[in-house]
């Protein structure tokens, strides 16, 4: 009965195991490690060399030794099928005797999609993260560019001034007419730094606003749990909407990190983000229920090196009303009694 029940449980295991020899040939598997490596001889080997090399190699495995890689713990693996598509492994081997024959049992748990979705968002987190520091540098350089092109003017003029006031004096008037080269020069430096900082296009795709929320939840989640607050999402039906599926996933990655942050120490911390079609546009809103915005920054909110964090640059709000203007909408900060709500439109359709 005992015989016949492990049997029973070994080829109904939905993990694949697979009881190798010290020869690396595989003298039992469920159909489960069949459904992973295929029943050929030479491939079942070759998977087997791949996850203990020392047994693909030849070589004899001391089962006496507590270093050996039998008796490590679960351990990750990537490897490939008998179709040679990837396969994300987590495995676990453990040595045993079978009428006074060593043998390694092989217990494998298949993550391959928990592990290609794993990868997918990295990708994602690093794509955000990557053009929102694109996005920051241009508007550092624009916000440089402004500063210092009117000072920048202002000494042209008072140069050109001064070189009226210097007929007949080539000793005075060389000076200022190099000063005012070198002005023209640092005006010509700004100019093209900024234009090499300079936003790139926008690229328009029609996106389903749960799909594109569902990306990036994960992310969501890990911002607003670091703030210990809890995220509260109301998603509507709303049709399909034309925009940058990237952007506007940093300006609602970026108003939620906020509202966390806004929110944090606050008993009961609360984020919520909402989507709702309305008039030919979608909606979207962030709220806390954190601190507020002072009524003194309200007005300059959206302007760059505007901040209500003590260590801020103040070129988060402004990135988003960029990218919000960029589609045709617009952002802004809602009345409330407590905290904050940022409410931002987008057509359905993208902008001529």
């Amino acid at each position: 009965m005992e015989g016949s029940l492990a049997s029973a449980l070994f080829a109904t295991s939905p993990n694949a195991v697979m009881a190798v020899g010290l020869d690396g040939v595989v003298a039992a598997a469920n159909p489960a490690a069949d459904a992973l490596f295929g029943s050929d001889p030479a491939q079942r080997r070759k998977a087997v060399a791949t996850i203990l090399p020392s047994l693909g190699q030849g070589a004899p495995l001391a089962f006496d030794l507590e270093d050996s890689p039998c008796r490590k713990a679960t351990r990750r693996l990537t490897t490939c099928n008998a179709d040679g598509e990837r396969l994300d492994l987590d495995l676990q081997c453990v040595p045993f005797e079978h009428d006074g024959t060593p043998y390694v049992a092989i217990f494998i748990h298949d993550i391959t999609a928990s592990a290609s979705a794993e990868r997918a968002l990295q990708t994602l987190r690093t794509q955000i993260a990557t053009n929102w520091r694109l996005n920051s540098l241009g508007e550092l350089a624009a916000l440089v560019a402004h500063e210092l092109n009117q000072p920048l003017a202002a000494i042209t003029n008072y140069l050109h001034i001064a070189a009226n006031h210097s007929a007949g004096r080539e000793d005075v008037r060389e000076p200022i007419m190099q000063a005012t080269a070198q002005t023209h020069r640092a005006t010509e430096t700004i100019r093209r730094f900024r234009s090499l900082t300079a936003r790139q296009a926008v690229s328009f795709e029609p996106v389903d606003a749960r799909e594109l929320i569902s990306e990036i939840l994960p992310l969501l989640m890990l911002v607003t749990r670091e703030a210990d607050a809890e995220l509260k999402l109301d998603t509507g039906q709303t049709r399909a909407f034309v925009c940058d599926r990237i952007q506007i996933q940093q300006v609602l990655l970026n108003l939620v990190r906020n509202a966390a942050e806004a929110s944090r120490g606050v008993a009961g911390a609360l984020v919520s983000m909402r989507c709702e079609e309305r008039d030919g546009s979608v909606l979207w809103s962030v709220s806390d229920n954190g601190r507020g915005v002072p009524e003194s920054i309200r007005p300059e909110l959206f302007k760059p090196a505007v901040s209500t964090k003590a260590d801020g640059m103040g070129l988060g709000l402004s990135i988003c009303r960029s990218i919000v203007e960029a589609h045709g909408g617009r952002i802004a900060l809602e009345e409330t009694s407590g905290g904050a709500t940022f409410t931002f439109w987008l057509p359905l359709d993208p902008p001529a």
